[in-house]
């Protein structure tokens, strides 16, 4: 093997020699109880390995060569060391692994026995039992959850274990008290606060205690006559007063302040009320009862439709009924758009162009008064033809021709 010239410590070699050996004699002693578990050339390496680690961390070079000369067991390997000035070397054992440390930085180790060689440099450590980084330690960090709550162990044949544990922790919220481990996990009581006011939010913040106003929250402002009652300002404001309605205006309601409940009387006879009724007037209380005088709704008018809504009382619409529009010298008058509307004239003619012919508005009789205009007797022997006493006549034309031997 080379030597790395790694400066001599022969003042502590011999206590390290001592200690190599006590440790290969533990390593010996317990070899039976895990005969079950590793042959013994598995056995021997690992104990070469042990004595030559210890040998080479307690000696301080820069690197330790270690040759195993004395058979098969670890305390004749040890025994056999020698010191030659700078390292110490041990014969090989054929049956044995031979060994090279270099704490320098990168380790390497070769078991003669036909195992793989294994270079521990930046090695991620596993719960496997075995020493994954060659620093003398065996799953020292495999098995960490990072969780206060459990205990972190690791059992080479089963791997990582996280029991839960008991005690106290911090679960890192400082709106949290008392926090204690249970079931594996770190949980706290949240801390109480509270101002008894239920228009305000309770809130926690860093661990302080923080009461903004909870503005538009439904609450209850212990008036049990009010209702629909919310918050403003951090104060319950009173809604709407509670109503009691009897069904009727001479039953007078009222709500109790004690309980909340409506309590109902009957107002005295005759008292004015109103039956909520349009179509009735003077409504005065019979007993329990509103009742009224109901309104004639009547506007004389035939051409209009009367009527009453309980809503919205009397109501004259146009109608289209018969109607006599007050000339005796009209017939089949009839209603439109709310008026009555003349119907055709009576006829008054007697058919005599020297008489003037006309109507009485107030009898509808008629009248033939004779005329003295001019007319036309109808006879071309006639002239000058007048009326007269209701009578059309006319002066006879002269025709004589002045000859006897004529018939004029």
């Amino acid at each position: 093997m080379t030597d790395r010239n790694r400066e001599p410590k022969s003042a502590n070699r011999t206590t390290h020699n001592s200690w190599a050996v006590l440790l290969a004699c533990l390593a010996l002693f317990c070899s039976g109880c895990l005969g079950n578990f590793a042959t013994e050339a598995e056995l021997n390496a690992r104990l070469d390995a042990t004595a030559d680690s210890v040998v080479d961390s307690q000696v301080g070079g820069s690197d330790a060569a270690t040759t195993d000369t004395a058979g098969s067991d670890a305390a004749t390997d040890v025994a056999a060391q020698t010191d030659a000035g700078t390292d110490v070397a041990i014969a090989p054992d054929a049956a044995d692994t031979a060994d090279t440390v270099d704490t320098a930085g990168d380790v390497s180790a070769v078991d003669g026995g036909g195992d793989a060689t294994q270079t521990c440099d930046d090695l991620e450590l596993a719960c496997n039992g075995t020493d994954d980084d060659c620093d003398g330690k065996t799953d020292e960090v495999a098995c960490d959850d990072d969780n206060s709550c459990t205990e972190d162990s690791c059992e080479p044949l089963t791997g990582c274990a996280f029991a839960p544990v008991t005690g106290k922790c911090d679960d890192g919220d400082a709106c949290t008290l008392s926090d204690t481990c249970t079931s594996g996990l770190c949980l706290g009581t949240p801390k109480s606060c509270t101002d008894g006011n239920e228009c305000t939010k309770d809130l926690c913040t860093a661990g302080e205690c923080a009461f903004p106003d909870d503005d538009g929250r439904v609450c209850d402002d212990d008036n049990p006559c009010t209702i629909k009652d919310t918050c403003g300002s951090g104060q319950c404001k009173a809604g709407v007063q509670k109503l009691c309605d009897g069904g009727s205006s001479c039953v007078q309601g009222a709500c109790s302040i004690e309980d909340g409940k409506c309590k109902y009387k009957t107002k005295p006879a005759d008292t004015a009320c109103d039956d909520n009724n349009a179509c009735t007037q003077d409504d005065a209380c019979q007993e329990s009862a509103c009742i009224g005088l109901a309104i004639a709704c009547a506007d004389a008018d035939v051409c209009t439709n009367d009527a009453c809504s309980a809503q919205t009382g009397c109501s004259f619409l146009p109608g289209n009924a018969a109607c006599d529009d007050g000339d005796a010298c009209t017939t089949g008058d009839a209603c439109s758009d709310g008026a009555c509307q003349a119907g055709g004239a009576v006829a008054c003619n007697d058919g005599n162009p020297c008489t003037t012919d006309s109507c009485d508005g107030s009898t509808g009789a008629c009248a033939f008064a004779a005329s003295t205009e001019g007319c036309d007797d109808g006879s071309a022997c006639t002239s000058g033809d007048l009326c007269t006493a209701g009578t059309c006549a006319g002066t006879a034309v002269v025709c004589d021709d002045g000859n006897g031997c004529t018939s004029d």
